[in-house]
C-alpha cells in the first residue's frame, strides 16, 4: 500500500497509464480531494499530470474503499477523462467487412469507458458480421441463406478453413456467454473472447492474402 497524507488514506497503487494519450507513464501527483463521509462521491480523488511530452494532460484517479481489514485502505477504481481511441484495421478486413470494423470499434469504445457488462455483446455482434460478410464474399449467391442462419450453424456448415472454424466456434461460445444470465465458460472472460476474434481475423486475412499472392503469380 502507498501512504497518502490526505486524511491518512492508503492507496493500492498510482495509475500507470494516461487515459488521455494511452501511454504507460509514471504520473506526477498534483493534489487530492477527500469525499464527504456517507456521500455518493468517491472517497478519494487524486489529480495527476501526464509527463508524456506529447500529452501533458491533467487527469483524476478515483479511489474507493478497499481492504475491509484496513479502515483507511483505498483501491483505484477508475481514471478520467478517458479520450477514446479507435483500433486500426487492415485494408483486407475493411474491404471484407466494414461493418465488423465499425461495430468492433463501438465495442472497444464501450470497453474503454469501463462498460464491461455491455461491450462483450458488441464484440459478439462484430464477430457475426465478420464471419457472415467473409462467407458472403466467398459465395455471393448464398447471401440470403447466410444472412438468415444462426452464427453457430453458419460456421459449422460453411467455414472450410479448419483453423478459422475452430476459433470462430469458440468465439461464438464465449460471445453467447456475454448475452446469457449464466455463463458456461466460467474460467474465460472478455479477454478470451477478444483473443478468439483476433485469431479469426488472422486466419481470414491470411487466407485472403494467400489467394492474392498466388493470383499475382499464376503457373506458367
Amino acid at each position: 500500500m502507498i501512504h497518502v497524507s490526505a486524511g491518512g488514506h492508503q492507496i493500492d497503487r498510482h495509475p500507470d497509464k494516461c487515459p488521455c494519450c494511452h501511454h504507460a507513464i509514471t504520473p506526477q501527483f498534483l493534489t487530492n480531494v477527500t469525499g464527504k463521509p456517507g456521500s455518493n462521491q468517491p472517497q478519494l480523488q487524486m489529480v495527476y499530470h501526464c509527463p508524456n511530452a506529447g500529452c501533458h494532460s491533467v487527469f483524476i484517479a478515483y479511489y474507493a474503499k478497499g481492504d475491509s481489514r484496513a479502515p483507511n485502505a483505498m483501491a483505484l477504481s477508475k481514471v478520467a477523462p478517458v479520450h477514446l481511441k479507435d483500433r486500426v484495421f487492415s485494408d483486407t478486413l475493411k474491404q471484407i467487412s466494414p461493418s465488423y470494423c465499425e461495430i468492433a470499434n463501438e465495442a472497444y469504445a464501450a470497453e474503454q469507458r469501463g462498460l464491461k457488462q455491455t461491450c462483450g455483446l458488441g464484440y459478439r455482434k462484430a464477430l457475426e458480421f465478420l464471419i457472415k460478410d467473409y462467407l458472403i464474399a466467398l459465395s455471393p449467391s448464398d447471401r440470403p441463406a447466410i444472412e438468415g442462419e444462426f452464427l453457430g450453424a453458419c460456421i459449422a456448415a460453411r467455414v472450410q478453413n479448419a483453423n478459422l472454424k475452430s476459433v470462430a466456434e469458440r468465439a461464438t461460445w464465449l460471445g453467447n456467454d456475454e448475452a446469457h444470465y449464466k455463463r458456461k465458460w466460467i474460467d474465460k472472460d472478455l479477454s478470451d473472447l477478444k483473443h478468439m476474434i483476433e485469431l479469426a481475423c488472422y486466419w481470414i486475412e491470411g487466407d485472403e492474402l494467400t489467394k492474392a499472392a498466388i493470383a499475382s503469380m499464376p503457373k506458367r
